[in-house]
């Protein structure tokens, strides 16, 4: 039997204030690999002018107020809800989830919203892996600022030097999604699904602990909704038919199904040791067209989602 990749990519979200709910199976595949969910929140679960502790987060830092940094209904992306958070000069608002990270490649995606810019570099949005106990005010991995001059930054190591990113407006939502990887100590950045910064250096990786969102010194309120938390699966498309060749084997299905479809299966592999991308597509293209034709019948609906689920997957994959 062959051997199972594990995990890989785990998520953080941002620096200064954290919201997480739960652990969902939800996966995703994107050029850098597959996406296994491992947490999110989208603030839909809790009391409107609560702080959302029942959902993990810890309030580090009271901002303008503690009664300030609360779930709200005035502002989302999804839903009806989000996370408010609003510093003061001098005195971040911050909220963080602590997490245990076991892969060398994590990433978090969220959604964030500043008010009125002033001019100043102060930051009115923050988010990044974080370590509170690392530095006597912590320190952000991965920190990606938005500024109160309109400018989004990302954070080279522990600053002070940051890489400029883009502009950005006053009350417009902004998708910010960050990839870093422990073994090189570097991170991407994506807003709004584009690339805007790679290799971004960092450093001392390994003491990352958990994930921070928050409103900085700029006196500004900022809003967080829809933050995830995810694995990032980057074995190779060949190891990822191993896995379903592997489970088909664990379906005990009637032996000339399963010997078909494993055939089909290895023949992909085959083309893609030669470099034939193509011909591999188009072998677990005729592997989907059998699961689908043998659904009902000699597989169940549940099988043939998974099968399918799993193959289409790996068409991304080599795409």
């Amino acid at each position: 039997m062959r051997s199972k990749k594990t995990s890989i990519l785990l998520v953080a979200v941002m620096f200064v204030t954290v919201f997480a709910v739960g652990i969902p199976e939800e996966r995703n595949v994107t050029a850098e690999g597959t996406e296994t969910m491992i947490f999110e929140d989208d603030f839909e679960s809790y009391a409107v002018g609560t702080f959302p502790s029942s959902g993990g987060w810890e309030l580090i830092y009271n901002g303008k107020g503690t009664q300030y940094q609360k779930v709200v209904d005035t502002e989302s992306v999804s839903g009806s809800q989000s996370l408010q958070l609003w510093g003061r000069p001098r005195w971040a608002a911050t909220a963080q989830k602590e997490l245990t990270f076991e892969s060398e490649v994590i990433g978090f995606e969220v959604y964030i919203k500043t008010g009125s810019h002033s001019g100043t570099i102060e930051n009115t949005g923050v988010a990044a892996f974080y370590n509170e106990e690392a530095a006597p005010w912590g320190l952000g991995f991965g920190l990606v600022l938005f500024r109160d001059n309109g400018e989004i930054h990302a954070v080279q190591g522990f600053g002070p030097n940051t890489t400029f990113l883009q502009t950005y407006e006053p009350d417009v939502w902004y998708k910010v999604k960050v990839i870093l990887d422990k073994t090189v100590e570097t991170y991407d950045v994506w807003i709004d699904d584009v690339q805007v910064a790679q290799d971004v250096i960092i450093w001392d990786t390994h003491l990352i602990e958990g994930i921070r969102i928050g409103s900085g010194h700029s006196g500004m309120y900022s809003f967080f909704d829809d933050v995830k938390v995810f694995e990032v699966i980057t074995e190779s498309p060949q190891e990822a038919i191993e896995d379903v060749m592997d489970d088909i084997e664990e379906m005990n299905l009637p032996k000339g199904l399963e010997c078909s479809l494993l055939s089909k299966l290895e023949n992909a592999i085959k083309s893609l040791d030669k470099g034939n991308d193509n011909a591999a597509m188009n072998k677990i293209e005729a592997f989907i067209n059998e699961v689908e034709a043998q659904r009902g019948k000699k597989l169940t609906d549940a099988q043939a989602d998974e099968l399918i689920a799993a193959a289409e997957e790996i068409l991304a994959m080599i795409n």
